[in-house]
This record gives C-alpha cells, sequence and structure tokens, in this order.
C-alpha cells in the first residue's frame, strides 16, 4: 500500500479546552508511491457513554446508553481532479476546528464517560482505510458565584434513639458557613455530638460522599463513593464530643451535576454520622455543591442564572496577577475578577488548567492517560486517565 503513514496531530496541545475554543493541529500523510484514495478527512468527536453488566438467575443483562456532544467533518483533500490517486512525498494538511458551546466535561469511570477526540482517515477505495486518533480534554466551568444556594451557610440538627443499643436519643448538629467549594479547598465543619444514651459510641466522622447516576435507556446505576472523611474518637455514656472547624480537604473530583450530559449525573452530599453498634447510628446529611470557579470573598452579589450557557467567540484572557484577594487556603482554580460580571460569558481561556482528576472520582493516578484508559469502539484511547481509591478510605 502508498499509505506509510496518516498521523492527525494538535498543536499546540493545551493540558484542557473549554467551550468556544480553537482545536487546531495537521494531519501529516507519508505516501511512499501514488496510490488510490478518495479523499482525506478530520473529524472532530465528542460522545459520552455508559455501560455496565448484571448477572441475575444464570443469566447476564447489558445495559447501555450514548449520546453526542458534537460532530464535525473537514475535507482536507479530495481525489476527484486527480482521478482518485494521491501522488507520492509527504503531505500536511492543517485544520481548526471550534469547540461548540454547552458540552461536558471530560470525565470516565470503569461504567461512563465523556470524551473527545480528533479523527483523520484516508479512505481507501476498495481497501483498509488509513485512520489516526489523537484525544484531548475539555473542561465544563461551573462558576460558584453564579450559584446563590452555593454560599449559603449549613446549619442541621438531628436527633434520634440510634436503633437498639441505646435507651435515650443521639443528637447532632452540624454547621458550616456554605455550601460551595472547588478542589483544593478546605471545608469547615462545625458541630457537636450528645451521646445521651447509658452506652459508649464508637466514633463519630464527618464524610464527603459522592453519588454518580448511569442512566441507560432501560435502567439507572447509582454509585455511592466516600471521597473524604474525618473520624473522631469514642464519646463516653451521656458525653459530648464538639468539633470545631474540623478541615476536610475537598479531593480532585469531577465537578457536581456533569452540566449538558444527559447520561451522567453527580452530586455530593457532606455526612455527619454517630456510630454506637454494629446495628445503630445516627445521622444527618446535607447537599454540597463542588465547582471550578471559587467563592469571591469581597461581596460580590450572585448571579441568580447558573445555567447560563456561554455565547460568543473565542473566551478573552484574564490577568489574575493584580487579584486583591489571595485566600490563606489557595483553591485549585483561581478567583473571579469583578469584572466579568455581566451577561457575557466569564473571561476563563487563562486559568491554571484543572488537572485530569478533576475529571475523575478518584484522586491516584494509575498510568499515563493515553496507556491507562479504555479503549472505545475503534481502538481510540481518551484523554482521561483512570483512577484507584485512595487507601486510606
Amino acid at each position: 500500500m502508498g499509505f506509510d503513514t496518516l498521523v492527525a496531530t494538535i498543536t499546540p496541545l493545551q493540558q484542557v479546552y473549554f467551550s468556544g475554543q480553537v482545536v487546531q493541529g495537521v494531519v501529516q500523510a507519508a505516501v511512499s508511491r501514488e496510490t488510490s484514495c478518495r479523499e482525506i478527512t478530520v473529524t472532530l468527536i465528542g460522545k459520552g457513554k455508559v455501560h455496565w453488566t448484571e448477572r441475575r438467575n444464570k443469566r447476564t443483562y447489558t445495559y447501555s446508553a450514548e449520546e453526542e456532544y458534537g460532530r464535525k467533518t473537514i475535507t482536507l483533500w479530495h481525489g476527484g481532479a486527480s482521478n482518485n490517486k494521491i501522488r507520492a512525498g509527504h503531505h500536511s494538511f492543517p485544520f481548526v476546528f471550534e469547540l461548540p458551546y454547552g458540552i461536558p466535561s471530560s470525565f470516565e469511570t470503569d461504567i461512563g464517560r465523556v470524551y473527545y477526540k480528533i479523527k483523520a482517515v484516508a479512505d481507501i477505495p476498495w481497501g483498509i482505510d488509513m485512520t489516526d486518533k489523537t484525544p484531548f480534554a475539555v473542561h465544563n466551568i461551573l462558576d460558584l458565584n453564579r450559584i446563590e444556594e452555593a454560599m449559603m451557610p449549613i446549619s442541621i440538627e438531628h436527633a434520634d434513639d440510634a436503633g437498639c443499643c441505646t435507651d435515650m436519643p443521639v443528637s447532632i448538629l452540624m454547621q458550616c458557613d456554605r455550601r460551595g467549594y472547588v478542589p483544593g479547598e478546605k471545608l469547615f465543619m462545625s458541630g457537636v455530638v450528645s451521646n445521651n444514651s447509658l452506652t459508649e459510641m464508637k466514633y463519630s466522622e464527618a464524610k464527603i460522599v459522592q453519588n454518580i447516576k448511569y442512566h441507560a435507556t432501560s435502567k439507572t446505576k447509582e454509585v455511592l463513593t466516600t471521597v473524604q472523611r474525618v473520624y473522631r474518637p469514642s464519646i463516653r455514656a451521656r458525653g459530648k464530643d464538639t468539633w470545631s472547624a474540623v478541615p476536610l480537604t475537598i479531593p480532585a473530583v469531577a465537578t457536581t451535576d456533569l452540566q449538558y450530559c444527559n447520561i451522567i449525573d453527580i452530586s455530593y452530599e457532606l455526612k455527619f454520622l454517630a456510630k454506637l453498634g454494629f446495628c445503630s447510628s445516627t445521622s444527618t446529611a446535607t447537599k454540597l455543591i463542588i465547582g471550578s470557579v471559587p467563592i469571591q470573598r469581597r461581596g460580590v452579589q450572585p448571579d441568580p442564572s447558573p445555567r447560563m450557557i456561554p455565547r460568543g467567540p473565542l473566551i478573552p484572557q484574564p490577568n489574575f496577577n493584580n487579584m486583591p484577594y489571595n485566600p490563606s487556603e489557595m483553591a485549585s482554580a483561581p478567583m473571579l475578577p469583578d469584572n466579568t460580571r455581566n451577561d457575557q460569558p466569564p473571561p476563563y481561556t487563562d486559568l491554571p488548567p484543572p488537572s485530569y482528576e478533576e475529571s475523575k472520582h478518584m484522586t491516584h493516578l494509575l498510568a499515563p492517560p493515553i496507556a491507562a484508559a479504555e479503549s472505545d469502539d475503534d481502538g481510540f484511547n481518551s484523554a482521561t486517565p483512570r483512577y484507584e481509591k485512595p487507601p486510606y478510605l
């Protein structure tokens, strides 16, 4: 065959891309001799998939669903003017795509994933087409300053008899200054556990729980994962344990909702639990919102439209070097400047790129992105790495 190689390259390759940005590169073909070729194309593909199996009554049931977030093809070379023949030599074909607005972030677990790729194809008549695929990652900004609920404080009190191991109620009070955080920030939780029973309490704990729902065409699968937790020791009978601004660091996890994806939902809750015995415990839980742009603490009023889809050209670039606020607990995303409070999309292009870990539900990297990713139907490996559960959870 005359085609020696066909390589699609994104140049320059960014660690992460945002809606509205340009993805550009070049497709290079090395042809050792004149050979038949109808055309050479390059396609931008964004796709989401869920898939799992269940075993019941000696039978295996398969559940799946998929959706597309964009597919655009550019013809780089056409053989109509040369009788479907491409001459020998090295050929270089540049391409440019603009990412659509309203696309979800890259994400991957064993059950579901959202991925993006560039695919080049040389159409060989009466032969096997030459193909090459290059993955890239997309991050959809979730600005906590646009979600009023993220700024609201948490204060919950709960009491019950904690089951069969106690004769008197066990009460729990949980408080936090807000609901919204980004990876890298610390959630400071205060609370009181009152053990009014005559039994020593085994322990109390606060934990952040991630809930992922995968929606197949005929069934939904729910997976709960504890992504962060703090233990406290036992509490004597008729005793009390006071939590005073105990920190829980928000780990590198995907943002709430996985916005614009209809087959994968992600939510988080903060749970405060008191354990008495194997069969008895009392707990309270409340919603957390994990975003990618942290809350400003300079009195800026929230935008009541958290679902605004950005419109316009390539997102402008801000300068974060002269910002007046520098929190002591630095988050993994910068603060949003004041001049973005208008109807235009926030200027996110110059944000320090979030790590691939933010597309995942765990925090320990197992292998480099390409080698570790699961292949799709035609052998493509996504740009999102895979993670295992941290050993301390």
